[in-house]
């Protein structure tokens, strides 16, 4: 049996003994962790029994608010999603895929106040699949004036996806296109780096732009994957 098919069994056994023994909701989401606050902090461990997680945000911001999200995993304290700037988006939310475990929450505040909840998705045993998705930078660094662009590698097209990457002072630059060229290779999904554009124009740093750790982030209706890549002078 197949790595991906065990690991399927494992998260119908599951969702058994979560639908019977914690209460969970089936077929909805379900809330797991809740916050509010002022200030920048650290949440508590919690338990994420699932893959799908939705995470929502409500601030109170001025002109001067910057608030940012960043998911670890336990054990080894990996950066697994991040949401930044979201002082742009008050009221908003996002989604992500995640591995079954223990997970906190790091809060970066200044000048905002938040509630911030996070619930997972318990669907029904029968409709269990684990979705897999490769997304990096296609190389770890880009000179000044290059193009950027990204490996692609999902089991099914993701067309509402797109990417959104900031510079090194957490400004917003692009929110890219949908990916709707999706090509089928052997079973997995890719696209093209010619097909990865911004306002119908490819991804393109400017000469002068900014020099150092960059940050992206991959966003699709069910999931995200976020990462870095340096930026230094040609």
């Amino acid at each position: 049996m197949s790595s991906q098919k065990v690991l399927i069994n494992e998260l119908v056994d599951q969702t058994h003994v979560l639908i019977h023994v914690c209460n969970y909701t089936i077929d909805s989401w379900n809330k797991i962790g809740a916050w509010t606050g002022s200030a920048s902090t650290k949440t508590e461990m919690f338990h994420v029994p699932v893959s799908q997680i939705r995470i929502k945000w409500s601030l109170d911001v001025n002109s001067f608010s910057n608030f940012t999200i960043s998911m670890y995993e336990e054990d080894n304290d990996r950066l697994v999603l991040g949401w930044l700037n979201l002082q742009n988006d008050p009221d908003g939310m996002a989604y992500g895929d995640v591995r079954p475990g223990s997970y906190y929450l790091d809060f970066s505040v200044d000048e905002c106040e938040y509630n911030v909840t996070v619930d997972v998705l318990i669907e029904a045993p029968s409709t269990w699949t684990y979705l897999e998705a490769s997304v990096s930078p296609r190389k770890p660094e880009f000179l000044a004036g290059e193009i950027v662009a990204f490996d692609i590698e999902c089991d099914q097209p993701y067309n509402n996806s797109y990417f959104e990457v900031w510079d090194p002072k957490g400004n917003l630059i692009w929110r890219s296109d949908h990916l709707t060229e999706w090509i089928n290779v052997d079973g997995y999904w890719y696209v093209s780096y010619y097909q990865q554009l911004y306002n119908g124009e490819p991804i393109l740093l400017e000469n002068d732009c900014s020099l150092g750790t960059w940050s992206w982030v991959w966003i699709s209706e069910t999931r995200s994957l976020s990462g870095t890549f340096e930026v230094v002078q040609r």
